[in-house]
């Protein structure tokens, strides 16, 4: 394996990851292709390695929550604004972990016994809070005044 690659596989190794490194190796030899770049280690395909290599370690070291539930191909095929889709996605459901199950409420979708309860002033102020419901299993919605 080339060194440059070992370097990589050691960096990926570090954050939990060395797996990864033969799938960048893998994108950046397709794109490098599509591109036209020729496959040398030591001119531009290179750079185009590095580049792939560093944009996906820098990405998991800032969002590492978002990394463990993608394979390797999925990894891949994101773009930085996906990867900031999934992080926002990862945090939204974190929220919703966070919130207390009520279980005095029963869906009125799958009869699950268990509700998130969100309170909310959708109205005017001089009316009372709606409260929304979601189903802890099915997340079906429904809103009481």
């Amino acid at each position: 394996m080339e060194p440059k690659r070992i370097f990589i596989k050691e960096e990926l190794a570090k954050l939990g990851y060395p797996e990864y490194e033969k799938y960048i190796f893998k994108h950046s030899y397709l794109e490098a292709e599509k591109k036209r770049i020729e496959l040398d280690w030591n001119g531009l395909f290179l750079n185009w390695y590095y580049a792939q290599a560093f944009r996906i370690i820098n990405n998991i070291k800032k969002f590492p929550e978002v990394f463990m539930s993608l394979n390797p191909e999925e990894l891949m095929e994101l773009k930085d604004t996906d990867i900031n889709e999934e992080l926002q996605k990862y945090q939204h459901n974190i929220k919703k972990k966070q919130k207390a199950i009520n279980m005095d409420y029963t869906c009125q979708k799958c009869k699950n016994q268990g509700v998130y309860i969100e309170k909310k002033q959708l109205r005017s102020l001089d009316e009372g809070k709606t409260s929304i419901f979601t189903c802890v299993k099915c997340q079906f919605n429904w809103r009481e005044n």
